[in-house]
């Protein structure tokens, strides 16, 4: 069975930083990130790192035909026929794909930024809300509160945070 992305960062987050282990293992966020504004979701919600595909497959000129399984993409993104793969040239892509790179970074930084926050790895749950209902919001930390022994695991991830992105 699978987990929404936020469910699992959540509980995966929870149940390392209950035993103890959070501080010894790197998540990674992945799936339906596709701005800065998610990954900075993602990482709030203790994703260390995230994985963009869709995006940088956007970028590089992907339509969503959904035809990567047939070996027909009409793009030549997703294809291994030589002759469809004419009409991809990374070359001339180069560019959208390096703008979206930066438009995410950039886009990351500034809802980090307007939380008054220096880095993404700074981004905790009790900086996010979400709508749980018609007119009404809730603080994701209130939604899923940390195991009573991540308070004292939690400085220990702020300072791996900045170590990372270092």
């Amino acid at each position: 069975m699978g987990v929404p992305l936020h469910d699992a960062l959540v509980i995966v987050d929870d149940a390392y930083r209950h035993h103890g282990s959070r501080d010894r293992v790197t998540f990674i966020g992945a799936g339906r990130v596709i701005t800065g504004a998610d990954a900075a979701y993602a990482m709030a919600l203790d994703a260390d790192l995230v994985c963009i595909g869709r995006g940088f497959l956007f970028a590089i000129g992907c339509i969503q035909a959904l035809r990567c399984h047939t070996k027909e993409c009409p793009t030549g993104v997703a294809t291994q026929s030589r002759w469809r793969q004419r009409g991809l040239v990374p070359v001339e892509k180069r560019g959208r794909v390096a703008n979206y790179g930066r438009a995410v970074r950039e886009d990351l930084m500034v809802v980090t930024r307007s939380l008054g926050l220096r880095s993404p790895g700074e981004l905790r749950r009790e900086h996010v809300e979400v709508v749980v209902d018609i007119g009404r919001r809730m603080r994701v930390s209130e939604l899923y509160p940390y195991p009573p022994l991540a308070l004292q695991v939690a400085d220990l991830d702020a300072a791996r945070a900045a170590r990372l992105a270092g």
